[in-house]
């Protein structure tokens, strides 16, 4: 460090420590800034207290952190229809049109409330799995979009990737492909659906939040989710 003229920048918290760098520093001939040093100092005499000297004492994780990330574990492992078989131990499962948003929702649900989320993908002529019919009251939620937000979408996403547009992206096979999913959410048990259409994550999510308890309390049970 000294032969590079270097530098050395240093947030130490320990007194101690903070002492024992800038005397090696001194003594090697290398320049050193102490950056957290002084505003500690400042503080003690403003607050007329002394500090604890433990680094990293307001950003220990708790349960709830532990929770959290086992939630978004959860949530990626079961992304997509994956590992359709552990469905029953998702918080939320949300089903949907390909292009709905159903990743982002899932992933927010997880790292900002803590809930397990699984997402199941609708397509025409695809039932979805059995599975989920078995579920309790509330666990599922349908997403719907307005078809021609929805073409554009997938227009975009085909360009994007530089494909050709195929029947995918076309409204009437949306308008089409939307039109299935409606008729599965409206067999029975009948799940609640949320309109995706100009609204943020963090809207679509409360919004999904609200659904999936009132409909377990319709139900007679008044257990909520999760954090929700």
């Amino acid at each position: 460090t000294r032969r590079r003229k270097g530098l050395i920048a240093y947030t130490l918290v320990s007194s101690t420590l903070r002492g024992e760098v800038a005397s090696r520093a001194n003594e090697a001939g290398v320049e050193s800034v102490d950056l957290i040093g002084p505003l500690i100092t400042s503080l003690s005499s403003f607050l007329t207290a002394s500090p604890a000297q433990r680094p990293g004492i307001f950003t220990q994780p708790g349960g709830e952190h532990y929770e959290r990330l086992e939630a978004v574990s959860f949530t990626v492992r079961h992304d997509d229809g994956l590992a359709i078989d552990e469905v029953a131990l998702a918080d939320i499962v949300i089903t949907g049109p390909s292009r709905t948003a159903k990743t982002p929702i899932s992933v927010y649900l997880a790292h900002t409330r803590g809930l397990r989320v699984a997402n199941v993908p609708l397509a025409v002529g695809v039932d979805p799995p059995e599975e989920l019919r078995r579920l309790p009251p509330g666990r599922v939620i349908g997403l719907t979009l307005s078809a021609t937000v929805l073409a554009e979408i997938r227009r975009q996403r085909l360009r994007d990737m530089g494909s050709p547009e195929i029947e995918y992206a076309q409204l009437a096979f949306v308008e089409k492909e939307l039109r299935h999913c409606h008729e599965v959410y409206r067999r029975p048990p009948p799940w609640p659906i949320v309109d995706v259409t100009s609204k943020s994550i963090e809207e679509i999510a409360g919004e999904i939040c609200s659904l999936t308890t009132a409909a377990r309390r319709a139900a007679g049970g008044e257990q909520e989710t999760g954090s929700a």
